[in-house]
């Protein structure tokens, strides 16, 4: 079976850097959703940890193909919203579920499955504020947070962080570069209804920006940017195929043979 390895190599760093290597171990170990990537194995040799992961390749890689003029074709906003439901999801399940905070969203942390589906890394800081340990506020020192200026993280505003970061991944996502001025960006190539919602994760103050729980809502509504996506709605089809009744599976490949293309 084909996999990812990831190294790190513990003899040529901090304590704080091994303590998030082996926070992600952990996490990534104990956690099990949908939309995270899936663990395999670990092991240590030579002072190098060694985590075994699900075949991916990174995000990144493919936003620098794009930013050399490859890759980009009329489908790329779709997949790009596709994928972002993804990992807003991951998120979600952390918040509500776990009442944790992620802390370390990215392009860097973000990885693709050999099918296109947006798999959600970087556990490094995935832990919950009121941990004696919690590894949340290293990653107040990411760029991101520090512009944005978080502040103190409350039980109540737990999504603030991940929620910003989500914004500023689909700005890179889509526009290639993140913005001056975060807080105030242009559309580029954000499609319109996505847009406005975006805007509203990216407030300068923790407690008035949209959840990622909110986001997800939203785009499910029925004329939201998830529902209407025609990725999601060929996913639904699958699911659907994949629960029917055998008199009804007809009917199911028919509807997805018009998303065919």
């Amino acid at each position: 079976m084909p996999v990812s390895i990831f190294s790190f190599d513990q003899t040529q760093a901090s304590r704080d850097q091994i303590a998030m290597a082996q926070n992600a171990i952990k996490r990534l170990r104990t956690t099990r959703y949908p939309h995270i990537l899936k663990f395999l194995d670990t092991t240590e040799s030579q002072g190098t940890l060694y985590l075994v992961v699900e075949r991916v390749e990174p995000l990144i890689d493919t936003m620098a193909l794009w930013a050399q003029g490859k890759g980009r074709g009329a489908s790329t906003p779709a997949w790009i919203v596709w994928g972002l439901g993804h990992i807003a999801s991951a998120l979600a399940f952390f918040h509500q579920n776990m009442h944790a905070v992620h802390g370390n969203v990215h392009p860097g942390s973000v990885f693709l499955a050999p099918s296109g589906e947006w798999l959600l890394g970087g556990m490094e800081t995935l832990s919950q504020p009121s941990e004696p340990d919690a590894l949340v506020p290293v990653s107040y020192t990411h760029l991101r947070a520090h512009e944005a200026g978080f502040g103190a993280l409350n039980t109540r505003h737990i999504y603030a962080t991940d929620s910003y970061s989500l914004c500023m991944l689909a700005v890179e996502a889509f526009n290639g570069t993140l913005p001056a001025n975060t807080s105030h960006f242009p559309a580029g190539r954000i499609p319109t209804p996505l847009y406005a919602h975006l805007k509203r994760m990216a407030q300068p103050r923790p407690d008035t920006r949209l959840s990622v729980t909110e986001f997800l809502e939203l785009g499910r509504l029925p004329q939201g940017f998830l529902s209407t996506n025609v990725l999601v709605q060929a996913d639904q089809i699958l699911e659907d195929f994949r629960v029917a009744h055998p008199v009804d599976k007809g009917s199911a490949l028919a509807r997805l043979v018009v998303s065919q293309e």
